[in-house]
């Protein structure tokens, strides 16, 4: 409980809106100030809280998320077999859906702390989406023989995926 109340703290109050653009870069703060010279010039310069924050963020939500996908992956696996990796596909269309709703939505909502995009976007929908595990499967199945059910699942999962992303955008823009 007591790492929910830091998270939230710094969630609402403490990420610099200057950092929301590097949401999905890696920290460059480090680097810039450790390995240039003096004299280049930097566009982010983060302090050690605000690092630590940002860090702290992206843990809290690959936690949650690495936990979702596991759950999810092996309920609708128990349920529907695993032939077909219906797991990994639904966890990766959920995503889609969770990511493009999440990012537009924050996006129009400038008054909300981009501290949330590091918690959402980056560590729960980082942790939670499969798309190495999708890869794998999708080699796996062609491996198999099974070479229409493996184009099947990779067309399936990028065109549900589009139209998944662009749903949660549309719904997230519809709320706005």
């Amino acid at each position: 409980m007591e790492v929910l109340v830091v998270v939230k703290e710094f969630t609402l109050n403490r990420c610099p809106s200057r950092l929301a653009g590097q949401m999905m870069t890696p920290d460059r703060g480090f680097l810039l100030r450790s390995h240039l010279p003096a004299r280049s010039p930097s566009p982010v310069r983060l302090n050690k809280e605000t690092a630590l924050q940002k860090y702290l963020l992206i843990a809290v939500g690959g936690a949650f998320g690495s936990i979702a996908r596991y759950w999810v992956g092996s309920t609708v696996a128990g349920r529907m077999g695993t032939r077909f990796p219906f797991g990994t596909f639904i966890i990766n269309m959920t995503a889609c859906i969770i990511l493009g709703f999440s990012l537009t939505y924050l996006g129009k909502r400038t008054g909300m702390d981009p501290a949330w995009r590091f918690l959402i976007a980056v560590g729960f929908i980082g942790a939670y989406s499969t798309f190495s595990t999708f890869e794998w499967e999708t080699l796996s199945t062609l491996r198999s023989g099974a070479f229409a059910l493996a184009g099947l699942y990779a067309a399936g999962s990028l065109i549900l995926g589009l139209a998944g992303t662009w749903l949660g955008a549309l719904l997230a823009e519809a709320i706005s």
